[in-house]
């Protein structure tokens, strides 16, 4: 069945959507799954031993184990003159961008049958001519001519079903954030009016609640062993607490797994949302007060907050965010493939367009 393509590529997470067509008829936006037990992927790509590239949940076990030769980070570096480097091997960090849409573009195929009518990608919000000028080429080289490129928080803005012409939001991803304003007009594409970038995400709560179990732990250690803050013993007990973090979403108390170092190895540490909430209020209060500020500065009240990104579900987020301002919260059902959903829903719009011109 013919269908347009929509990807979000994070920092942390890639996800992908589709629209379907039957005939004349187009189904709404359906959130495809990339990664083995979860819809999303990590952004990350692995470098093989003969130089070719690969992603998928595969690469995260490999980064586990220390190969030393993922490439990560490089959404934020688009239009930098300076490659990346690893494996002795130099690339382009919007080579290495185009790349993952490749893979993305190319597992669809294999699991729909057939390529794609159209792609849509989202980028960050305030790219300029550079950054997309490079992106674009990129694209061409790896046979990508045709792709839309948008905002992410029009993406968002795209895939919410409210009716509101003017909204704020809050993109809580895995290790950024954008707080943005964007209008939604009757005709045409969505226009981000104001947006704010912020080094803070979930991995920050993750990191909080790590120090919270090493913390719980130190307690009845006096010396942990070498490799209780790096390597893969390191890397599980921040697996398990990321695990935990999202499942106190949900539920008001969650369990973290002890590590085999710990005095009471093969037990769990229970954590409760309330202690959770009282590690995240200090990290995410200054993208609260960024959203506020634009609220405030804005020329008209906005209908409504979306909410959208992983680590958004975070009940503390809407709750910190009413305090501040008297806003309906629009939360979405899959916050983490918001944007990739919008963005399946502007590569319809272009794949139909094309057919009826």
């Amino acid at each position: 069945m013919p269908y347009a393509l929509g990807v979000d590529i994070g920092e942390s997470f890639t996800s992908a959507a589709v629209c379907r067509r039957d005939g004349s008829a187009w189904t709404g936006p359906l959130t495809v799954r990339l990664g083995a037990r979860s819809p999303s992927a990590a952004s990350l790509i692995e470098l093989s031993p003969t130089g070719a590239l690969h992603t998928g949940d595969g690469v995260r076990a490999d980064e586990a184990a220390g190969t030393g030769r993922i490439l990560r980070g490089f959404v934020r570096r688009i239009g930098d003159d300076v490659p990346m480097v690893v494996d002795g091997r130099s690339y382009r960090p919007q080579d290495l961008l185009a790349a993952l849409v490749r893979l993305v573009v190319d597992r669809l195929r294999e699991q729909e049958g057939e390529a794609c009518e159209q792609v849509a990608l989202t980028h960050p919000a305030g790219w300029g001519p550079h950054r997309l000028g490079a992106l674009f080429e990129a694209l061409r080289e790896i046979g990508l001519d045709d792709v839309v490129l948008l905002p992410g928080p029009a993406a968002a803005a795209e895939a919410c079903a409210a009716s509101a012409a003017l909204l704020a939001g809050c993109d809580l991803g895995g290790s950024a954030c954008t707080t943005f304003l964007v209008r939604r007009p009757a005709r045409g594409p969505v226009e981000v009016l104001a947006h704010e970038e912020h080094a803070v995400g979930g991995a920050d709560l993750d990191d909080a609640l790590v120090a919270h179990v090493r913390a719980a732990i130190g307690r009845a250690v006096s010396e942990p062993p070498p490799d209780a803050d790096s390597g893969p013993v390191a890397v599980l007990l921040r697996r398990d607490c990321t695990g935990a973090r999202e499942r106190l979403s949900e539920q008001d108390e969650a369990e973290v797994p002890l590590p085999w170092w710990a005095p009471d190895a093969g037990r769990a540490l229970p954590v409760t949302r309330a202690e959770l909430s009282a590690m995240a209020r200090p990290i995410l209060r200054g993208t609260v007060e960024s959203l506020v500020r634009l609220v405030e500065e804005g020329e008209q009240e906005p209908a409504a907050v979306l909410l959208v990104g992983g680590a958004a579900a975070t009940p503390l987020v809407a709750e910190m965010i009413t305090e501040r301002l008297a806003l309906p919260i629009l939360r979405d059902d899959e916050p983490q493939s918001t944007a990739a959903r919008g963005a399946a829903l502007v590569a319809r719009r272009a794949s139909m367009h094309r057919v009826g011109s």
